[in-house]
């Protein structure tokens, strides 16, 4: 599964679809978590926060 990640953020994280990086990340890492991957649901949470503290800076100004 390690392409779906880019896959997901790259068709689904255009502004045309409404959906924030951030919020596939979290739910992709969720979905890891619910299949005791915890070493791939950490990474995309982590990404999550990376990516949501940008999009806060980035509103912010």
């Amino acid at each position: 599964m390690k392409g779906t990640s880019s896959i997901l953020l790259s068709t689904l994280s255009s502004p045309l679809c409404g959906i924030s990086q951030s919020t596939i990340l979290g739910n992709l890492a969720w979905a890891y978590l619910q299949q005791n991957n915890y070493s791939s649901a950490k990474k995309h949470y982590r990404v999550d926060l990376e990516v949501s503290m940008l999009d806060i800076t980035i509103c912010s100004f």
